[in-house]
């Protein structure tokens, strides 16, 4: 009979605070969620040497934020927020060797604008929005062999598009 003998443990903490209040003529909202990963291991078999996989590119970050600020006054929404991803690692594994192992953290910078054109059971609002308007790049050339996996950069981590900016409009019928 097959018996599945991997494993996977992980143990850290989430946390998330948010505030809204009134200020000057509109509503201010403000957000901090994150999450800091103290342990993230797996396994495919009893004896086989674990995979770490808290704080390695492969894994997750051993400390992630996203902070935001929403200010709404009549039909206008500002809004901005800062992504943070701690520093990392290549691998920690005690039988992997990388020179230069560690990739520096990197926060990015996000803001958006909305006017609602108008409100009701058919709304239709108008919105602008910028990603990563500092325009930061993490460069992390990989060695895994894989052809449609050769950009320098961990995807699943990092942005890999670049600066850019969005708008349209949004409605409901």
């Amino acid at each position: 009979m097959p018996f599945n003998q991997a494993y996977s443990t992980q143990e850290g903490l989430d946390y998330e605070f948010s505030y809204g209040m009134d200020l000057g003529p509109g509503q201010l909202d403000l957000r901090f969620l994150g999450n800091h990963t103290k342990e993230f291991t797996q396994s495919s078999s009893p004896g086989a040497l674990p995979t770490i996989l808290a704080g390695a590119a492969g894994g997750v970050p051993k400390n992630r934020w996203t902070g935001s600020v929403d200010y709404r006054v009549g039909r206008w929404n500002f809004g901005a927020d800062l992504r943070y991803i701690g520093k990392m690692a290549y691998s920690l594994q005690s039988n992997v060797f990388v020179a230069n192992n560690e990739l520096d953290a990197v926060t990015y910078l996000n803001a958006s604008v909305s006017y609602d054109v108008k409100d009701g059971d058919k709304p239709v609002t108008i919105y602008l929005a910028g990603s990563n308007l500092t325009d930061k790049f993490v460069f992390a050339p990989q060695n895994n062999a894989q052809p449609t996996e050769f950009y320098p950069s961990f995807q699943s981590q990092y942005d890999v598009i670049g600066r850019y900016f969005v708008g349209g409009i949004r409605f409901r019928y």
